[in-house]
């Protein structure tokens, strides 16, 4: 996972990958941290997509501040990609097309995995 979207977006266009955009609130979006525990933190999803996507981090905590930088960069992620409420999962191409947008679903990796696909 990487906060950097810039980095992220020329990593795509250099792999030729799409960008997973993960936005979250890390400390206090509880379905973001089931969508983290069930789904995105698991080996089996790993396995099934991480080759597949540049993962990228887009926090929006309450508690711990991030660098400016990154929350200057957050937010214009948000308004870029129209993201209303959390956990949103964007996927990006390389050249910053909306592919899929979605959400928490329940089932598991690889369900999750088989509805990004």
């Amino acid at each position: 996972w990487t906060t950097d979207y810039k980095g992220a977006l020329s990593q795509a266009k250099a792999e030729g990958k799409d960008l997973f955009l993960f936005f979250t609130g890390s400390d206090w979006c509880s379905w973001c941290h089931k969508l983290e525990n069930e789904v995105l933190d698991t080996p089996e999803f790993a396995n099934l997509v991480g080759s597949k996507y540049i993962f990228v981090l887009v926090d929006f905590p309450k508690k711990n501040p991030i660098a400016g930088g990154i929350q200057v960069q957050n937010q214009e992620l948000q308004k870029q990609y129209n993201v209303k409420a959390f956990p949103t999962v964007v996927i990006v191409s390389p050249d910053e097309k909306v592919l899929k947008t979605t959400g928490y679903k329940a089932g598991g990796p690889k369900a999750y995995a088989d509805h990004l696909n």
